[in-house]
């Protein structure tokens, strides 16, 4: 459905789509009030039921809102529309993803995929040091913004599947015993065997296979299905670039 026009709780009008996924859209809204433009991620009313896709959507909330680095995407609000889709409230992004991005280049001049990578991983350690493992860390998940007359400057998105430790326990929104979650070309091995305990390790390997792609334009574990590219990051040693 096209939600363009609806006003959600009297604050935020929406303007239009910028984009859908399996798991809901993503529109342009802006704050009634104070004129505020934003970005409002809606989960869609069927997967409204499930109580664990719930939770990941709010587990995005509370663990983007818990960092507080620049660069993390800021969440405002999180509410629940009339039709009973729970949406999130976010700040706009001028830009593209280095997803976006690989698509137009295929690769990046070493000296800017490293500036990219280096700034994702100072929000990165931000997160570890919080207590949170992203767990799905991939060039979708890397926003590059480009400010007026200032250097480009990477956001991280998406914090669904994360995992939160506090006060000595362990917080997982998203998963049951032996899941995997993930998008399997960014795995660890641990990651991609079920592991229960992996830990915040994980998103540096990610990291090192994103900037492996940025620089040689390829991923450094292929298959022609998921159980044949766990099968090679299990197995195989990691290609050299």
């Amino acid at each position: 459905m096209d939600r363009t026009g609806q006003v959600l709780e009297g604050k935020y009008k929406i303007v239009r789509l910028l984009g859908e996924g399996g798991m809901g859209a993503v529109y342009e809204a802006r704050h009634v009030v104070i004129d505020r433009r934003c970005a409002v991620k809606f989960l869609r009313p069927d997967l409204a039921r499930d109580e664990s896709v719930v939770a990941r959507f709010v587990q995005e909330a509370k663990a983007a809102s818990a960092i507080g680095h620049p660069g993390i995407i800021d969440i405002y609000d999180v509410g629940s529309s009339p039709d009973g889709s729970a949406f999130l409230v976010m700040e706009f992004l001028d830009g593209a993803s280095v997803a976006g991005v690989l698509q137009q280049t295929r690769k990046l001049p070493v000296a800017r995929a490293v500036e990219l990578v280096v700034q994702a991983l100072d929000a990165l350690g931000a997160t570890h040091r919080r207590g949170i493992v992203h767990r799905d860390l991939k060039p979708d998940n890397l926003f590059v913004v480009q400010p007026a007359g200032a250097r480009p400057r990477v956001k991280l998105l998406d914090f669904g599947i994360s995992r939160v430790r506090l006060g000595g326990g362990s917080h997982d929104a998203s998963t049951r015993l032996g899941a995997i979650l993930g998008t399997p070309a960014y795995m660890a091995p641990e990651q991609a065997a079920g592991a229960a305990d992996d830990d915040h390790r994980i998103d540096l390997y990610a990291m090192g296979v994103i900037l492996f792609q940025c620089i040689t334009g390829r991923l450094p574990f292929v298959g022609n299905n998921d159980n044949q590219l766990l099968a090679s990051i299990l197995t195989k040693p990691f290609p050299r670039p």
